[in-house]
């Protein structure tokens, strides 16, 4: 299954962490020094019980490691601009580092049957998806290698189904969808309903015009 980059960002393996770099420099320095970095003192004593001068890994050592270890992530978080994220925000684009997989659909009568089974779970949401319909078709007629859907803003009244339905198109589709609330985000703007549009004669309800708030 094809699969496309979609950080435009240097990344790095989100594995490495600070233990796990630690665990595998400690490892490095105990096959040169002949000795198990991890292995408790009672365990070295009995290995060589006799051994004035047996080699070891100091303290010191573990804390330069350490201390090189934080400046390799700190250079890392520089270099990938991460480090201006917050830590949940992070955690959720490091899964993007192998790239996305491409959902394809395997002829013009699969996205028949797609858009068949959308319609007849939401008959009153026909034109959104009408558009899907076409653009799965298109997507097959152009040969892509994944799914291309045009953008859509459903637009309507809270409980109609606008969320359902496009959580439905992602089931049909086989692909994890993810929800952003615009109200809640730290951005520096917002888009929600407005109660009214002053000035206006006949001002339209709230649940009609979209405010864009700089």
């Amino acid at each position: 299954m094809s699969r496309i980059p979609f950080l435009l960002v240097r990344t790095f393996d989100p594995g490495e962490t600070l233990a796990s770099l630690e665990d595998r420099f400690l490892r490095h320095l105990g096959k040169l020094h002949g000795v198990d970095p991890f292995a408790d003192d009672e365990v070295r004593e009995r290995i060589e019980p006799e051994a004035k001068n047996a080699p070891m890994i100091r303290i010191a050592d573990r804390h330069r490691i350490r201390r090189r270890i934080k400046r390799i992530l700190k250079a890392r978080d520089a270099i990938s601009g991460f480090g201006r994220q917050k830590v949940e925000d992070r955690a959720r684009l490091e899964k993007l580092h192998d790239g996305v997989r491409l959902v394809s659909i395997v002829s013009e009568a699969h996205a028949d049957e797609i858009a068949a089974r959308l319609h007849g779970e939401f008959p009153w949401c026909d034109p959104a998806s009408e558009s899907v319909w076409w653009s799965l078709r298109r997507s097959v007629h152009d040969g892509l290698p994944g799914v291309r859907l045009e953008p859509l803003l459903l637009d309507g009244p809270p409980g109609i189904g606008k969320s359902a339905w496009a959580r439905y198109l992602g089931k049909l589709l086989g692909t994890p969808i993810t929800e952003i609330d615009a109200m809640n985000a730290s951005a520096s703007f917002g888009i929600g309903l407005a109660p009214t549009i002053p000035d206006l004669p006949d001002a339209a309800p709230a649940t009609q015009p979209w405010s864009i708030t700089g």
